[in-house]
């Protein structure tokens, strides 16, 4: 079986975002060259209209939670990649979804637990397929993240993408599911929700945005 890329970053926001930058720039330009491609099949959406629309989200981050926004500006110079780029790559989903000319796929991916008292090791199991398009495989890694004080993320994800299905040092698990909506409007997306709630250390504490699924850890990532 072949499995994913594994990076582990430290430091500040924006130290940790040029890490990763550097480190998975490969795998981070994959993703851009994929997702132009995707835009544009899925949804008949150019990548410059999606960066143009994307311009909206900025501020949106930077009152949910600063950090995420400088961990941003981070991968964009470690990669060296256009910050509008990146910005469109966490906010994917939604900009399908709000720019898209032809019906698309609403839903996908599924999730399930169980609970300690119905497992035989009596601990926690948490999981999830993810029904996407084959072609971003190449572009996934497993990033570990220390971000002391806050709790340390495990998580899968694109990479370039800030927030997604993992796991806390604290023992918080997040998975996603697309669900959609005909709400088209302009806010904190799934990523850095995820993020958000991957930095904390008691669950979820946000809400998940439009069409998003995404698997965070709490507080954080």
């Amino acid at each position: 079986m072949i499995s994913f890329p594994h990076f582990r970053v430290s430091g500040s926001a924006f130290e940790r975002g040029k890490q990763l930058g550097q480190l998975a720039k490969q795998q981070i330009v994959h993703n851009i060259e994929t997702y132009k491609a995707l835009f544009l099949e899925m949804a008949q959406v150019k990548w410059e209209a999606a960066r143009a629309h994307s311009v909206q989200y900025i501020p949106w981050i930077e009152r949910y939670d600063v950090e995420i926004l400088e961990e941003i500006k981070g991968i964009s110079e470690g990669a060296e990649q256009d910050l509008l780029d990146l910005i469109v790559l966490n906010a994917r989903s939604e900009i399908i979804t709000n720019l898209a000319g032809v019906d698309i796929s609403s839903d996908g991916c599924t999730s399930m637990a169980a609970v300690p008292e119905m497992t035989k090791s009596k601990e926690m199991l948490l999981g999830q397929n993810w029904d996407w398009n084959n072609r971003v495989k190449p572009g996934m890694i497993v990033l570990e993240i220390n971000q002391a004080p806050r709790p340390t993320i495990l998580m899968v994800t694109e990479a370039g993408i800030v927030g997604k299905i993992g796991m806390n040092s604290e023992g918080v698990g997040v998975c996603l599911n697309f669900l959609g909506t005909s709400e088209r409007e302009i806010g904190v997306r799934a990523p850095w929700d995820f993020k958000q709630q991957n930095t904390s250390a008691s669950g979820w504490t946000g809400s998940a945005s439009n069409e998003r699924h995404l698997c965070q850890l709490p507080d954080r990532p």
